[in-house]
């Protein structure tokens, strides 16, 4: 173990080794500072992580243009998906940013609770599509009561 990871606790570990990666991952995506609704976005993340109790998963955010993002997630509307590993507490939320530098500043932050809540719920998905829509509009309601409060 180098000194940078010397730690107490497994979570400081956890915690210190993601930001590392995140750090890696970011410079490799972007090669320069975030901007626009990518940077907000990424800290509305930052934001919402400890306030949702999700501080020991692993997130990580994956901003693709248009053309990966649908080629990867076969959509053309939508502006982020959650993957969820829930069985070894990691999370990959994939980000169209062409279609994230579209939306409103205001709306930012109502997607990043939306897509944290499937952190939540995605372990009660069944393997029908109804499961899906359910958990949707599960997230969808949920986002909107914590953002509320936020107020």
């Amino acid at each position: 173990m180098t000194a940078a990871l010397q730690v107490k606790t497994y979570r400081e570990a956890a915690e210190q080794l993601l930001d590392l990666q995140m750090d890696g991952e970011r410079e490799k995506q972007h090669g320069k500072p975030l901007t626009g609704n990518t940077k907000l976005f990424d800290e509305a993340i930052d934001k919402w992580i400890p306030k949702l109790g999700l501080e020991w998963w692993i997130i990580k955010c994956d901003y693709c243009d248009s053309h990966k993002f649908i080629e990867i997630e076969d959509s053309k509307t939508a502006v982020a998906f959650c993957h969820v590993n829930w069985e070894y507490m990691n999370v990959t939320i994939r980000v169209n940013k062409d279609h994230l530098e579209d939306e409103k500043e205001s709306n930012i932050e109502t997607i990043v609770v939306h897509e944290l809540m499937h952190v939540l719920l995605n372990e009660m998905r069944d393997d029908d599509c109804n499961s899906i829509s359910h958990e949707e509009r599960v997230a969808t309601v949920l986002a909107k009561a914590f953002l509320r409060n936020e107020a």
